[in-house]
């Protein structure tokens, strides 16, 4: 479906329907409704996407926007997004690095189904960063695990 589409199935939703999201994100019922359904000249903002998203709580326009460019979108973990813990920021590390991957392969597979040896070179390139990535997760992890045991036999951590 088209982001217009999941914009006004987010919209219908919505508890109370479109009228009660247009009132929600402080905008005017009818402008709503003529943006939705694109009557006339009327669009849908960006701004007006990014309240109802926020407002509602509903990725779908995201995901459709992600999806119309043959992306896809993965959350952060909670954690990673209020502190800068070590673990999980290697994590997103490797989570990064894995799309990277998964990028230049299907980007090699699909123009004609073959790769050919500057898409081979840019798939091993991306392939060791995630490589590297994942290296340093482990080394991450076993700090961690280590600093734990510190801990409970009371040394310093």
């Amino acid at each position: 479906m088209s982001v217009m589409d999941m914009a006004l199935n987010v919209a219908e939703d919505f508890p109370g329907g479109a009228s009660a999201l247009a009132r929600a994100i402080d905008k005017n019922h009818w402008t709503f409704l003529h943006e939705l359904n694109e009557t006339g000249t009327a669009k849908l903002g960006l701004k007006t996407a990014l309240k109802m998203t926020r407002r509602t709580g509903d990725l779908r326009i995201l995901l459709a926007f992600a999806a119309e460019f043959g992306q896809m979108c993965l959350p952060l973990p909670e954690s990673l997004q209020e502190s800068g813990d070590e673990c999980m920021s290697a994590l997103s590390a490797v989570v990064r690095e894995s799309g990277d991957v998964c990028q230049e392969l299907c980007k090699a597979l699909g123009m004609d189904g073959d790769i050919n040896d500057n898409e081979l070179a840019n798939i091993q390139r991306e392939g060791g960063e995630l490589m590297a990535a994942l290296q340093k997760l482990l080394v991450t992890a076993q700090c961690r695990n280590l600093a734990g045991k510190l801990k409970r036999i009371g040394g310093a951590a």
